[in-house]
């Protein structure tokens, strides 16, 4: 499913699908990507405001991206 969000609620593991915005407003040779740590702050620091995601190739803004710690209980839904 595709997601309009803004570029402020993008985590890593996110699939970006398009970026909303001109060209030369991003750094980036191709609007379709999974998010990393560099690109999260490269997206941050561009005049992109808003991107659409597809929850179905990545995480979704509610899913966490990394697995609790051992001795730390399971998250409630």
């Amino acid at each position: 499913m595709r997601k309009r969000i803004h570029v402020d609620q993008l985590r890593v593991g996110m699939h970006v699908v398009e970026l909303c915005g001109s060209w030369l407003d991003h750094p980036f040779w191709k609007s379709s990507f999974r998010v990393d740590a560099s690109a999260l702050q490269a997206l941050r620091e561009s005049r992109v405001r808003e991107c659409v995601i597809d929850t179905a190739l990545g995480s979704t803004d509610d899913t966490p991206t990394t697995a609790p710690a051992a001795d730390e209980p399971p998250r409630a839904p």
